[in-house]
């Protein structure tokens, strides 16, 4: 039987609730889940181990597009931000590593890069609609 793996963005999800992330992925963990962490920025410029770290958050893979568009030669020009590729590469790279990957779900915050996805797509749009949902009891 093949493992349940959850993609998970940093920035606008990671990020806007971290404390719900660390107990989603600890109980993930303990369900023998694969958490693929999959951001945007580059994984040393950014600090990405670092503030997973803080914020408590546990994964099994850590995948950045920028770092990823850049190994494969597509960097079209550094700014103050940081890298810049082109929107058919940078929308597209998430889908495509989850898809490579047989992720499961992947949760993003981004109305564009859905449309690029065949792995299942959960964009949250509001964190205070989720937060305010309630569990259900058991029959």
């Amino acid at each position: 039987m093949k493992d349940f793996s959850i993609g998970l963005d940093i920035h606008g999800v990671i990020d806007s609730y971290p404390k719900f992330f660390a107990v989603l992925t600890s109980m993930s963990w303990a369900q023998d889940y694969h958490i693929h962490i999959i951001t945007g920025q580059e994984i040393e410029a950014g600090g990405i181990r670092k503030k997973l770290s803080d914020w408590g958050i546990c994964y099994d893979f850590l995948f950045s597009v920028s770092d990823d568009l850049i190994e494969k030669g597509l960097l079209l020009k550094r700014t103050d931000k940081g890298p810049w590729f082109a929107d058919e590469h940078w929308d597209s790279a998430k889908a495509e590593y989850c898809a490579k990957h047989e992720i499961d779900l992947h949760i993003d915050d981004s109305p564009i890069y859905g449309k690029h996805f065949r792995t299942p797509y959960m964009q949250v749009k509001s964190w205070q609609q989720l937060l305010k949902l309630q569990p259900t009891s058991s029959p």
